[in-house]
Order: C-alpha cells, then structure tokens, then sequence
C-alpha cells in the first residue's frame, strides 16, 4: 500500500470509529442551500479540472433554508465530488439539486453524477463496505481506502437521510444523497467557541497559527510547539483564525478541516484570497482524507490526526526560515494541469513563468532564466526531450534544475536520454502533488533532495 493511502486509511478509521462509537457530534445551524452548493462547487473545481473534467451545477426550483449540519453536508459534496474526480477522465461531472416534500416534510436532494468507468453490479454491492473498493485493480490504479464513502454513508445516516448509489459499467455513475431540510430529532445548535487567543512560547520565535476547534488538540499543540521555541497563538474558530492571521501574521498557519459554522476548507479559501496572508504556508491537520483537494487549494501539507508532534515540528521548520522564493518555469501544453500548478506555486509564494510548449519555453528563457524547470515531456513542436536538450547544450541555462513531470511510461532509451540531465521523474496521476511541491522548494533553496 502507498503511503498516501495509509494515511489516508488512518485517518478515515479514525473519522469512521468516532461515528461508530457515538462520538461525532452534530452541530444545527441554518444556511442556504444554494449558497453552500454553490461555495462546494467553487472550491473543487481546481480538484476537478486536474484531470480534464467539466463541472455542472442544475437546480430545480427554489433550494431555500436547511437547518442542518453544514460541516458534514460539505463534507458528503466534497467526499462524493472528490470520487467522481477520480474515477473520471476528460468528462462531465454534474451536480444535481431539488427540494421535495415527503410525508410532510421537506427534504434536499443532491446528486452528483459522472461519465467515469462506472461500475459492475458485483462492484455496486460491496460499495459500501468499509475497506472495500470496486476490486484490486481499481485499487491499485486509483489508490484510496474505500472508506470515503462510507463515511458519507454514515453522515447522511446521523442527519436522517441516506444515500443511494446506481451505475453502470464504462457509462458513469451517480450517487444520490437525500437529507430532511429540517431535523428529525433534537441536536445541539452549532455555536463557534470564542474567547481570548491564547498565547504559547517564545515572544521571538517564528509565529506560529494554530486553528482547531477542539480544545484538546488546541492546548497539545500549543504547548509542545511552545516548548520548542515557537511563539503560538491559538484560535477556536475560522471567523477568529483569519482575523488572528491578519494581526498576528504568522509564518506557518496549523488548520484544521472539520469545524462547525466554517470549516478548513472556507477558510484555506479566504486565506488564498487575501494578499497579505496568500504566501502563509497552510500545514492542514485532518481526519479526512481530501489531501488532493487540500493542495489543490493552495495548502501546503496535510497531516492526519493523530498529529505525530516530530513529524508537525519537522514540517513546520521546513517553511520557517529554510528558503526564499523563487522563479519557477512550467512548460506543459495542457493548459488545465499547467494552470492548477502554477496556482499552487504562486499560493507558495513562487514566481511563475508558463510555456504551453517547448518552442516558447526557450523562447522565453532568453527573457531571464528561472530558479527550477517543471518540464513535460511530450508536447507539439518541441517536446521535452529536445528542449532538455537544448537546455544542457546552452552554458548559460545549463545549471537550472529540471523536474520532468510526465503521463508518459518511459522506455529504456528514454530513461537513458534523461539520465544525469534531471531531478527527478514524477508520474502525473501517480505521484502525490507535495513530491512534487518539495522537489521545487528543495531545488530552490538548493539542498539534495
């Protein structure tokens, strides 16, 4: 098993025994359908465009107020869209949403239907299972832990509705999600603890964000990164997180994903949008396992829950005085992974220069040379290979460090043409976004990664 998966198989046992054990709270607040579908909508099209896809949104009538957990009906959409995104290619994924009225009652209904591989009826039956996916090679070609859904499954359960599931074999699929507009039993209202921001540590240490809303894990982290000289302030919320972050202007931000009223997500979002906090490295702590949308926000890693205290002060010195920006260079013709790497480089702080192929890449070193190339490998007019070439032969460019980021299974004799003249070879679909987000960072500040 890969490493991403064992992560995220971690990190979803633990979500999925939290629920079992009558541990996951549920939190009411009202909100507009609309708007949150909408907000879900914005937030993952970057997750689904990676991989050629068009996202839709239809909407029957008027979707008015739910009186709901939103955390988790969010979470349900990005669980559900994150699959679909996964498992389809150059397609369509449509968001389907209505409000109906059953014995009484109104109830949303929310579907989210993709042109993907589909599924066999064998397939369709175990869907559910925990630890099951469609088979072991789907596994093996997608990765994932077969929890995911799941965890949606029981969400929907823990709201009062459900979820069903249809498809068909090289057709697509569609999952169904159906939730009573209001509650059925009586649930605690969701309110966003406040109060003082708590301080930890050295006044001169680098600043350090924590944001989660469990008191717990605000306090363990607070006081072991104090402990190691970071100067720590804490925060409850998101409202409170981004207000904090504006004052306190931290160097790394600790966030959170699953919170009540705004969650991770909504507030990695506004992070990205503000000028003054966009370059803040965002280290997500979790449960969940949307890594993938994660980075594809603009975060800069994603740790699971429970937090290793080594692994989070390892990752936080890697960001807290250990570079500088730098010029990155993206030579790639489809314009969609072009477009969503360079979004995550300029949320790092990186200057980005973009070539759609190898012609105007060297047309374009001769403006100035940048600090690290991210190359493709098989483009029109000139393809990786000949600008590579190019590259090694010209004294003046023939140092830059260069990143082949490729679709292509390599032959002997290709792998033989690069030899020496490369990083690093990293498969697109394969390897994990980060890898290839450390190996940029690590080339720019120069270290042997």
């Amino acid at each position: 098993m890969r490493q991403a998966d064992r992560q995220g198989l971690i990190n979803d046992i633990l979500d999925l025994s939290k629920i079992e054990a009558g541990k996951m709270d549920i939190y009411l607040e009202s909100f507009l359908v609309g708007d949150v579908i909408t907000d879900v909508k914005n937030t993952i099209r970057p997750l689904i465009e990676a991989n050629g896809n068009t996202l839709a949104l239809e909407t029957e009538g008027a979707l008015g107020t739910m009186h709901s957990d939103m955390t988790k009906v969010r979470q349900v959409m990005f669980n559900l869209l994150s699959n679909a995104a996964k498992f389809t290619e150059k397609g369509t994924i449509t968001i389907h949403a209505t409000r109906a009225q059953a014995s009484g009652a109104d109830w949303i209904e929310l579907a989210v239907t993709d042109t993907g591989i589909g599924m066999s009826p064998e397939q369709i039956e175990k869907m559910f299972q925990p630890f099951s996916q469609a088979d072991a090679l789907t596994t093996r070609k997608y990765g994932g832990t077969g929890l995911g859904l799941v965890i949606s499954q029981h969400y929907c359960s823990m709201l009062g509705g459900g979820i069903e599931l249809e498809s068909e074999l090289d057709v697509g699929t569609t999952f169904r999600v159906r939730l009573p507009a209001t509650p059925l039993e009586a649930a605690p209202e969701a309110s966003e603890e406040t109060g003082t921001a708590k301080t930890e540590g050295e006044a001169n240490g680098a600043r350090i964000l924590v944001v989660d809303d469990d008191p717990v894990v605000r306090d363990l982290l607070g006081r072991h990164l104090g402990r190691d000289g970071f100067n720590v302030q804490t925060a409850a919320n998101g409202k409170d997180a981004v207000e904090i972050a504006k004052s306190f202007l931290p160097d790394v931000i600790t966030l959170d994903v699953l919170m009540p009223y705004m969650d991770g997500w909504a507030v990695l979002s506004e992070i990205k949008k503000d000028d003054s906090l966009a370059q803040i490295p965002v280290i997500m702590i979790s449960i969940t396992e949307d890594k993938k949308l994660g980075f594809s926000l603009g975060a800069s890693e994603f740790l699971t829950k429970p937090v290793d205290q080594n692994e989070l002060r390892a990752t936080i010195e890697k960001y807290v005085g250990a570079g500088k920006p730098g010029r990155v260079m993206i030579v790639e013709d489809d314009a969609v992974v072009r477009e969503l790497l360079a979004r995550i480089l300029e949320n790092n702080g990186q200057e980005v220069i973009q070539a759609e192929n190898g012609r105007i890449g060297l047309e374009l070193l001769e403006q100035g040379a940048p600090d690290v190339i991210v190359l493709d490998l098989m483009m029109p007019e000139v393809d990786g290979f000949e600008f590579l070439a190019e590259l090694r032969a010209t004294q003046k460019w023939a140092a830059i460090p260069v990143i082949i980021a490729t679709a292509k299974t390599l032959t002997q004799e290709e792998q033989d043409r690069l030899q020496g003249n490369v990083e690093q070879v990293l498969l697109k679909g394969d390897q994990p976004i980060e890898q290839l987000m450390q190996q940029i960072n690590g080339a720019i500040r120069g270290l042997n990664i």
